[in-house]
């Protein structure tokens, strides 16, 4: 009873308004920018040190993971906090420091760094929100019109998968433009491994723990993992040279589209009716998107080779491993990673696609990521091209003073997601989340936050302990 009533929880919700998805996602970069302000003006905290101390580690914790977890969680909250911090950091730098800003700017070595420290941020961040969303979404203190739309529609658990979709395509070979011999796609190929274990593993411990799954979301066996892994194999049998990567991208999607709309493959996927005697109807949702986050993978190669990458070399080894296990590493470029230029560029597009995004919702189909439609894929190109425009501009503004959490989650994304899912399954069999009030709701999300956060602290440590004691 208690796993139908919580699968019931999350089913048949409608979303909330694009102004809202965007208001929550700017809560982020104002928090990380009061947090570089900090860093920026307190050496203290802005030293880059191999181990920083906990004072930092915890300094991350209030001022970045805390306030989003709030805004997210406490319904009436999110003005309120939005508008503080902005009027915080806005207030703090134009009068009082902005001159020590500048001053700094020009004397540290990060200001012309040439990592890409706004990807890094923009990955970290949008993990800590995926964590917060994974748990918070059994509480009755996480808004119902945050949790995934059930047919069309957005919301804030709707950006996740393709999200980490998107990473990985910026963040490939492919888009680096570094080429792909036949030894490398095996090497690809044997790093999938992992995702199917792990989606295989969700399928047998969700049954043996009779843990709520919503099958509406990818099907009776699909998962998160088998989507990832699926779109990474596609990727690495048909490798496409990243100047064609945007024209592939769309005719999928085209190809796509036309299957939704006029094969009427949308009401295929929408329907409840399954014949349990076929996978392929058992997991409907999961696979029928499959060609909608492969196109937007192609489009995304293609937009982080022209747009991100294309301005300053390769993306810097700080970056760490994608979601997937790859190793996002290339040799550094010898020039400034940001300039006002690209910054132009990138809100351009980014305006063009939410244009886009429009243009598809009222005149082809809405937005569903059930079905992962053209609507859909614009909406996660728009998204992430707004949040990542918004941490590059904090780079013009400021120097990109480390913030060591950030860093440690950036690089094992992978072990955080996981000991997320892990928690999140410990904390629903040992308690009854959908009888927790508001206040001790956000007590224990924070807990979890906070046990995650250490986790992968511990590790990143131990692994760069290890690391120099081998040197």
């Amino acid at each position: 009873m208690d796993k139908a009533a919580k699968e019931a929880f999350v089913s048949g919700l409608e979303g909330t308004t694009l102004f809202e998805v965007m208001a929550l996602a700017a809560v982020v970069p104002v928090v990380v920018f009061l947090r570089r302000l900090i860093g920026t003006i307190t050496p203290r905290f802005a030293s880059v040190k191999e181990r920083p101390g906990p004072e930092a580690y915890v300094l991350d914790f209030v001022v970045v993971v805390l306030p989003v977890l709030l805004a997210v969680m406490i319904e009436h909250s999110l003005a309120t906090i939005l508008t503080l911090l902005l009027i915080t950091t806005a207030s703090v730098y134009f009068i009082f420091v902005r001159s020590r800003v500048e001053k700094r700017s020009s004397q540290s070595h990060l200001a012309t760094s040439s990592r890409k420290p706004y990807l890094a941020v923009w990955r970290s961040t949008m993990m800590i929100t995926t964590c917060i969303c994974i748990l918070g979404v059994d509480f009755h203190a996480f808004p119902r019109r945050f949790a995934k739309t059930e047919t069309f529609g957005t919301s804030l658990m709707d950006v996740g998968v393709g999200s980490f979709v998107l990473a990985n395509a910026l963040l490939s070979p492919q888009a680096r433009a570094i080429p792909i011999k036949g030894w490398q796609v095996m090497h690809t190929l044997r790093r999938l491994i992992p995702l199917v274990v792990l989606g295989t593993a969700r399928i047998v411990v969700t049954s043996l723990a009779s843990y709520q799954v919503h099958v509406g979301e990818y099907g009776v066996h699909w998962n998160f993992f088998y989507t990832l892994a699926v779109v990474a194999l596609l990727a690495a049998i048909l490798p496409v040279p990243p100047r064609w990567s945007g024209a592939a991208g769309a005719a999928v999607l085209a190809a796509h589209q036309a299957a939704l709309s006029k094969w009427s493959m949308t009401d295929y996927i929408m329907t409840e009716e399954r014949d349990q005697d076929s996978l392929l109807d058992l997991n409907k949702e999961g696979i029928c998107s499959i060609p909608g986050y492969f196109g937007l993978h192609l489009l995304g190669v293609q937009l982080g080779h022209t747009l991100l990458h294309a301005q300053a070399g390769h993306v810097a080894s700080g970056l760490g491993p994608r979601l997937g296990g790859a190793a996002a590493s290339a040799p550094r470029a010898t020039q400034s990673s940001t300039s006002w230029s690209g910054a132009h560029k990138i809100w351009l597009l980014s305006g063009s696609l939410w244009a886009s995004m429009y243009v598809a919702t009222h005149a082809v189909e809405e937005v569903s990521r059930r079905s992962t439609n053209v609507a859909y894929v614009c909406f996660m190109l728009a998204y992430n091209l707004t949040v990542i425009g918004s941490f590059y501009m904090m780079d013009l503004l400021l120097p990109p003073v480390p913030i060591p959490l950030l860093q440690a989650i950036n690089d094992h994304l992978l072990f955080t997601f996981l000991v997320a899912n892990m928690l999140t399954g410990l904390v629903n069999v040992s308690v009854h989340t959908m009888e927790v009030g508001q206040v001790e709701a956000v007590a224990i999300v924070a807990l979890y936050l906070g046990c995650v956060c250490f986790a992968t602290i511990s590790l990143d440590r131990h692994l760069k302990r290890e690391v120099k004691q081998n040197i």
